[in-house]
């Protein structure tokens, strides 16, 4: 490979590493309350509340509403299979 070919490679990587970088960021600023997770979850808002409330579950309480971003969630589904989950329902 010949210099300049190494060198475009280089750019057009550091290019991609940005475009990912920019991705990444919106994607973690996505978050969801908990109307907004039972609509992505399709399930009751009173279910969602639960689990929210779960131990275990990467939601944060922020003056008394839950919050969870679509990254901890996205990770936590890719972890946990909803037989395991108990929402005391």
């Amino acid at each position: 490979m010949s210099e300049e070919m190494a060198k475009a490679l280089l750019v057009k990587m550091e290019i991609l590493e940005g475009e990912v970088k920019a991705l990444r960021s919106e994607r973690e600023t996505l978050v969801y309350d908990t109307k907004g997770l039972a609509k992505a979850l399709i399930m009751s808002p009173n279910y969602a509340g639960k689990l929210m409330a779960t131990k275990g579950f990467p939601s944060t309480k922020i003056g008394g509403a839950w919050k969870v971003s679509k990254v901890a969630l996205e990770e936590w589904l890719a972890r946990n299979r909803w037989h395991e989950v108990d929402l005391g329902g």
